[in-house]
This record gives C-alpha cells, structure tokens and sequence, in this order.
C-alpha cells in the first residue's frame, strides 16, 4: 500500500474553512464521504482519502500570546502509487488555490 501525508494548518481565517469546505465538496462528488467538513473519510477513485484534526503540543509563553490553530493532516492510501500521486496532487491544487498552506508530511 501506498501513502501521501499533507499536513495543514489553519489559523481561524474563514477563508481557510471555505477552502476545506471545497475539498470536501471536490472529493464528495458521488456520495462517498463520511463524516463532518474537517473531520472525513472518502473513497476517490482507488484510493482512501482521511482528514484527520490533531492538537500540536503548543509552546507556553507568559509573555507572547499564542494563536489558537488547527492542524489537520490528510492522509491519502492506495494500492497504486499513480492513483495515490494522482488524488494527492488533485488535492494540493484545490488546497494551493485558494491559499492554504500545504506540507508535506510523507
């Protein structure tokens, strides 16, 4: 089995929502999702897309307020690695068009 892992992070901008929202709405296009729109697991083609929220141990400061994000890796497997770089690269370019930061994980 393959795996592509993307990591993102967003900072409570709407614009960042809407951008998953999208991805969401991308990946579901024949009812094969389930779960919440941060939270979801699909089938795309051969492979098994999963966006996963994971809390980062954040660095205490008492004197530098820290932003409140969230990160979210994406998690794409398949037993064919053209299918697992074809799906993955289909969702960079939904994540990097509208703005999202996107890294790769592994």
């Amino acid at each position: 089995m393959y795996r592509v892992s993307y990591e993102i992070v967003l900072h409570g901008f709407p614009e960042e929502l809407k951008c998953v929202i999208k991805l969401n709405e991308a990946l579901n296009t024949m009812d094969n999702c389930v779960g919440s729109q941060t939270s979801f697991v699909c089938f795309y083609g051969d492979t098994l897309i999963k966006l996963i929220p994971y809390q980062q141990p954040q660095q205490f400061s008492p004197l530098q307020p820290q932003p409140q994000t969230l990160s979210i890796i994406i998690s794409i497997e398949g037993e064919k690695a053209r299918d697992v770089v074809d799906t993955a690269k289909h969702i960079y370019n939904i994540l990097k068009s509208c703005g999202v930061l996107v890294r790769l994980v592994s």
